[in-house]
């Protein structure tokens, strides 16, 4: 790969191992290695987490508590970002990774949404805006020069910088997180840590700080809405004899973190919530989640000042 600028930096990856990969000159080269291998870890977490979901609405036929308006974002973030990517030439390789599959099994999520959703009008004009849409941000894509794409990539910062409200929005409406694969959750915590690495420590586009605190802080208050809402299931789920004792409440809430033996929530549940109890190992782990991920937020805002010096 040339010599090439980059920011604020010049890279020069030609002839260098991957965890060499657009290293930041005014820093060690320990953080190079730190911040390539979190994205490369990132990289493998985004290839995983959405299959958890795929398994959990597959197996009950619904797409039920996840938000549409999510998928759909994300989707138009990554394809508008694949091109700046390959036109700006010189990324950290996991980069270009994601680049391209990232698309790919986003689009297959939203193809849950159409085949599991009712069919409605407003479904089909949905659809047909969208596809407009990504046609139309495609052409000029491959029409327009780097200097446009650079500009077109602050499109998918803001949405990747404000995908997670609707389903944020959405958990909040519902206070539960039940139909959310919690492994998905789960991952995409600790891929949002790792992500968070390569922006502030690499040689990287202002962009992409930028578009790393939004996007990974958002996406940690919807992991803290998981472990608040843990307990809490629709009415319809917890339908029967509720458990007495904090260790059959476990076991069903075990039983309900991917839906394993759980009905999924019914089109016609009255949104109630049914809280159930929690032993107390449980609830100092899920205590010690929210202060883990409490703590790292503040850390996200102390590294996004420093990076911006603002």
């Amino acid at each position: 790969m040339a010599t090439t600028a980059n920011g604020s930096c010049v890279v020069n990856n030609t002839d260098k191992p991957i965890l060499l990969h657009n290293c930041h000159p005014d820093m060690p080269e320990w953080t190079c290695v730190l911040a390539n291998l979190g994205g490369l870890t990132s990289t493998a977490i985004w290839f995983l987490i959405l299959l958890p979901q795929f398994w959990r609405s597959i197996r009950h036929k619904t797409m039920q508590g996840v938000s549409s308006a999510w998928a759909i974002s994300n989707f138009t973030a990554a394809l508008n970002n694949s091109f700046f990517v390959f036109k700006l030439t010189v990324m950290p390789l996991y980069a270009y990774i994601s680049a391209v599959y990232m698309p790919v099994l986003e689009l297959a999520l939203l193809g849950l949404f159409f085949y599991f959703a009712p069919r409605t009008r407003f479904k089909l004009i949905v659809t047909a805006v969208c596809v407009v849409v990504w046609v139309v941000l495609v052409s000029l894509q491959l029409a327009l020069s780097l200097q446009f794409s650079q500009w077109m990539e602050w499109i998918s910062i803001t949405l990747w910088s404000v995908e997670t409200f609707p389903q944020v929005f959405l958990n909040s409406q519902r206070q539960t997180t039940y139909g959310l694969s919690k492994v998905m959750v789960a991952m995409g915590a600790v891929g949002k840590t790792t992500d968070y690495l390569g922006p502030y420590l690499l040689c990287m586009p202002l962009q992409y700080a930028v578009l790393a605190f939004f996007s990974s802080t958002v996406s940690q208050i919807s992991s803290l809405q998981v472990l608040w809402y843990w307990n809490r299931v629709p009415a319809s789920v917890a339908a029967g004899p509720l458990p007495s004792t904090a260790a059959d409440a476990a076991s069903v809430s075990a039983e309900s973190v991917d839906g394993g033996g759980a009905a999924p929530i019914g089109d016609d549940d009255d949104g109630r919530v049914v809280q159930l109890p929690m032993t107390p190992g449980c609830q100092a782990a899920r205590w010690l989640g929210i202060s883990a991920l409490v703590t790292e937020l503040g850390a996200f805002a102390g590294a996004f000042v420093w990076r911006t010096g603002s």
